[in-house]
C-alpha cells in the first residue's frame, strides 16, 4: 500500500513539474487592438508625444525557473529595438535609449509564465 501511494505521489509531482515547464501557448497577451506584435512573446504600442513618443511594451514567456534578470534584459532590449525601428521608419533621429531610465515591472505566474511590462519616453534629436 505504501509503495502505491509513493508512486502516485511521485507521478503527481512529475506531472506538476512538466506542466509548469511547458511552453506558454501563443497569444500570451489579452487582445488589445492598439498593441502590435514584435514577436510571439512581445507586444508594443507607440504613443505620440510632443517631443517624441512613448514606447509601451509587454514581454512574456515560460521559464522553468524564474530568472528575472533575463526577462528584464529581454524587455529592455525590446524597448530599444522598437524605439530605434520606429524612429527609422519615420526617418527621424532619437536620443540614445538609456536603459537605466526604462520603467518596468515583472510578474511570475504559477503556470511558469514570467512577464515584464515596460514604458520609455523616447525624445527626438533637435
Amino acid at each position: 500500500m505504501k509503495k502505491t501511494s509513493a508512486r502516485i505521489m511521485m507521478i503527481a509531482c512529475l506531472a506538476a513539474v512538466l506542466v509548469a515547464g511547458c511552453a506558454a501557448p501563443e497569444g500570451n497577451f489579452p487582445s488589445n487592438p492598439d498593441m502590435k506584435m514584435l514577436d510571439k512573446e512581445t507586444e508594443y504600442q507607440i504613443v505620440t508625444k510632443p517631443t517624441g513618443f512613448l514606447v509601451v511594451l509587454n514581454h512574456a514567456h515560460a521559464q522553468y525557473a524564474a530568472d528575472f534578470g533575463a526577462i528584464i534584459s529581454k524587455c529592455k532590449d525590446a524597448v530599444s529595438i522598437v524605439a530605434n525601428d520606429h524612429a527609422e521608419s519615420l526617418h527621424r533621429r532619437i536620443r540614445a535609449v538609456d536603459q537605466q531610465r526604462i520603467q518596468y515591472t515583472t510578474d511570475r505566474q504559477l503556470s511558469g509564465l514570467t512577464s515584464c511590462s515596460a514604458t520609455y519616453l523616447v525624445e527626438w534629436v533637435r
